[in-house]
């Protein structure tokens, strides 16, 4: 292969590397048994020849895909050199299996504290040994998952202590940060965990969550969590300017649940000012008008400097539990409560005027009916436009 040119060559290995069926980016069809080992069954390619070693392990250690049980051979193997190929890392916290009887014997909180001692200890495990890396670039993406035991059926979510936190090393190299729940028998951290962890990397740009959380009288209110994770949301670094959050509440047995609450949501609130120093923000969850908020609608003041482009996905009702589409009289269709629906059409509009350099805000409602509001830039003009479609 001597006299092969190099770009072609890179291609002939690319081409024995990866199958046809192997082109997904998507982390979560990747996290199989199967997965690693035909990842694992790749790097026998760079034992050909000295060669064929510059050009294989760029690609095999490009994605890592670790769990506590490899983290001592990945030490061995990712040398100091190899370290330097790695863009992405996913690791999955692996809690132990234990019989759906002994669990159903145990209350909440011990399960509740059980599982997140032990992801505890697994996360320390990971960042211990990241800390030891030495990069000369500042752009890892970083997934964590949990899988394990059947609590997760139950929606027992995991935590990270307070005191320990305090104690893990920061991570200057992760620049994205994901967390997914992936399917049934898969776990997430609590909103408030998920804060903490990213604090731990100070020149993070982009985050992407997926979060759930179950009301109980263990874990506390659709409000009290709401709270919680609105106070958490400051320990994000400044550095963070992409922002993607799917976040659902799921009414449990709290008794608080049932009643409404009419004070602002603070959640939203901490939201808004989060996206104040963001370019792009996402967002699928209850939210209210709050987020639009313009804190001095008299002046011109670029109040979003940098936001380029907003999507909010609210859902059928507002944070305070109110509704926000009825049922016609007379037709029976599923319509917008005007008042309600206006709140955020005006706050969205006084909330473009104050983002200079925005592209593109959208509100999308999918459920109970398609409804989207757009506020677009057009040679120059912001303009707004509004599509219905009855489901």
């Amino acid at each position: 292969m001597e006299r092969i040119p190099p770009e072609l060559k890179n291609q002939i290995i690319r081409l024995v590397l990866f199958d046809t069926h192997d082109t997904n980016n998507d982390y979560t069809t990747h996290c199989t048994h199967h997965a690693h080992l035909h990842r694992s069954n790749r790097a026998q390619y760079a034992a050909v020849s000295r060669e064929w070693q510059a050009h294989v392990e760029p690609i095999t250690f490009k994605r890592l895909y670790l769990d506590p049980g490899r983290l001592d051979q990945a030490r061995g193997i990712v040398t100091p050199s190899r370290q330097t190929y790695v863009h992405f890392i996913h690791f999955n916290s692996l809690l132990p299996s234990v019989r759906q009887g002994i669990w159903a014997r145990r209350s909440e909180a011990m399960q509740f504290w059980t599982n997140s001692e032990v992801f505890t200890g697994h996360l320390a495990g990971l960042l211990l040994y990241l800390n030891g890396w030495t990069l000369p670039y500042e752009n890892v993406e970083l997934s964590l998952g949990i899988s394990g035991n059947a609590s997760y059926r139950r929606g027992l979510p995991v935590a990270l202590p307070m005191d320990v936190y305090l104690q893990l090393p920061k991570i200057h190299f992760i620049t994205k940060f994901r967390h997914f729940q992936i399917g049934v028998g898969h776990g997430n951290l609590t909103p408030r965990s998920c804060c903490k962890i990213a604090s731990l990397f100070p020149n993070l740009r982009s985050i992407g969550w997926y979060l759930r959380e179950t009301t109980s009288s263990h874990y506390g209110s659709r409000v009290q969590l709401r709270e919680r994770f609105a106070a958490a949301l400051i320990l994000i670094p400044e550095s963070v300017r992409n922002f993607g959050l799917a976040y659902y509440l799921r009414t449990g047995d709290h008794i608080l649940d049932y009643i409404q609450p009419r004070a602002p949501d603070l959640l939203s609130i901490s939201l808004r000012q989060l996206s104040k120093q963001l370019k792009k923000v996402v967002l699928k969850m209850d939210i209210g008008h709050e987020f639009f908020f313009v804190t001095n609608s008299s002046s011109k003041e670029a109040q979003w400097p940098l936001i380029l482009d907003v999507t909010i996905i609210p859902g059928a009702r507002t944070p305070q539990r109110d509704e926000l589409f009825g049922r016609d009289a007379q037709s029976q269709l599923i319509i917008p409560v005007p008042r309600m629906i206006n709140r955020y059409y005006l706050a969205a509009g006084r909330a473009a005027a104050h983002m200079p350099n925005l592209r593109c805000l959208k509100i999308l409602w999918t459920s109970p009916i398609d409804m989207t509001l757009s506020y677009e830039l057009r040679k120059d003009t912001l303009g707004a436009r509004l599509f219905v479609t009855d489901t």
